[in-house]
């Protein structure tokens, strides 16, 4: 498992291209790593995918870069083309499902991209590990959250696919951006107020911390726990919000408010982008993370309702003016962040289609947000999307919720992770 191959680009990037200063907002998310698997129902050659791969790496420098530490001991993106680990893995196996997390094993995960005491670059930011079961092929990628998000991942794969099939196809996908403090500096001027301060981060305007666990939220019995939803279930769901219109996020958000079994609802905070609300669709980084705190009626069509309505204005610019007078205090317990619309699964093809997506679980991804969240007794949750049309739920919460998930859905699983033991 430890030996890879190191795909860089075919040449440096230009100068523009070659460092990018990380946000305040981001220097701590540089910590986290996000795992993203996809499954696929026959296999590509690895080789194709990795020369495929240094093409990207042409259009997406910091894939390839390192986390540094400048002068002013700001945290930076280095686009050296340091290289993207790449390594494949046969399994003498069949290929699990994907309806729950995938065993931390079968990524090569991105730990240890931050920057050495001495401001020395850190490891790799992206990893990419083919995984070859006997009946299908996982793609699983692993980056530091200081590199991007998920939807910026979506534009990697996008272009990784296109590239796969013709290396010299000249109908790519809307070149990425990547101006991190620009991007920023765009967001406050629709923001914040004459008097705030200019060099405070976005979230430091907008947000606050997560207050202490309360009496009434104990995160014992906590663990994972995961289900599908298929579009016919979604949509009985929508119907107990009456007329209002309401998205997928609203139905889940509604559901995790009635089964918190809180009167009135655990307060629920939502992670909203906000790229399309100052024009930069392609902004390669990560969307900040502001959030909404809400507290919902503990019935789910109420819930699904009231959320729509506190959420109409989202996209639109207007709405960053108005969170940004909001109180700084946070006191959610349960954190929802919604990927349903981050990955275009249908375009994601290199010899077919995939077969779906899914996070790791113990040894991964959801093993490091049950140790983050737990601690302040709160939940995490990521809805995912599916092949079909639905999406796939995965969630760290509180015990009592777990018992409740799995007396209202059949086929519920639950992972009890070490820390949450």
């Amino acid at each position: 498992l430890g030996q890879f191959t190191m795909i860089t680009a075919p040449a440096l990037p230009s100068a523009e291209l070659s460092c990018f200063e990380l946000t305040k907002d981001e220097g701590p998310l540089s910590f986290a790593t996000v795992d993203a698997g996809f499954m696929f129902p026959s296999k590509a050659p690895s080789d194709k995918l990795a020369d495929a791969l240094a093409l990207v790496l042409t259009h997406f420098p910091p894939l390839a870069g390192r986390l540094t530490t400048n002068s002013d001991g700001a945290t930076c993106i280095t686009c050296n083309n340091a290289g993207v680990p790449f390594s494949t893995v046969e399994r003498n196996t069949e290929a699990p499902d994907m309806l729950s997390p995938l065993p931390g094993e079968y990524f090569d995960r991105a730990t240890g991209a931050r920057p050495k005491e001495d401001g020395s670059p850190g490891d790799a930011l992206f990893r990419v590990r083919v995984v070859n079961f006997e009946n299908a092929q996982l793609l699983a990628l692993s980056w530091s959250h200081g590199l991007c998000d998920a939807t910026s991942i979506n534009h990697v794969i996008q272009y990784w696919c296109k590239l796969y099939q013709d290396p010299k196809c000249a109908d790519l996908p809307q070149p990425p951006t990547f101006d991190r403090l620009a991007t920023q500096a765009t967001l406050k001027g629709t923001t914040i107020s004459e008097d705030a301060d200019k060099n405070a981060s976005f979230m430091a305007l907008n947000e606050g911390t997560v207050e202490p666990p309360s009496g009434d939220f104990s995160m014992e019995g906590a663990a994972v726990v995961s289900f599908s939803l298929s579009k016919d279930e979604i949509s009985l769901l929508k119907k107990e919000a009456g007329d209002t219109v309401v998205s997928t996020n609203d139905v889940i958000c509604g559901l995790l408010a009635e089964e918190s079994g809180l009167s009135p609802a655990v307060s629920i905070a939502i992670v909203a982008d906000y790229r399309n609300a100052i024009g930069k669709p392609t902004f390669f980084g990560n969307g900040v993370f502001p959030k909404l705190d809400v507290c919902l009626p503990p019935k789910l069509g109420a819930a699904a309702a009231d959320l729509r309505g506190k959420l109409g204005a989202v996209k639109q610019a207007e709405f960053w003016a108005w969170k940004a007078k909001q109180p700084p205090v946070m006191t959610n317990k349960i954190m929802t962040n919604s990927w349903v619309k981050c990955f275009e699964l249908a375009s994601i093809k290199f010899e077919v289609a995939t077969s779906g997506v899914q996070n790791s679980g113990e040894g991964g991804f959801w093993q490091d947000r049950a140790s983050t969240f737990g601690k302040f007794g709160a939940s995490y949750t990521v809805t995912l999307p599916s092949v079909e049309g639905g999406v796939k739920f995965n969630g760290f919460v509180s015990g009592p919720m777990v018992k409740r998930l799995q007396a209202r859905f059949p086929g519920v699983t639950v992972w009890v992770l070490p820390e949450a033991k």
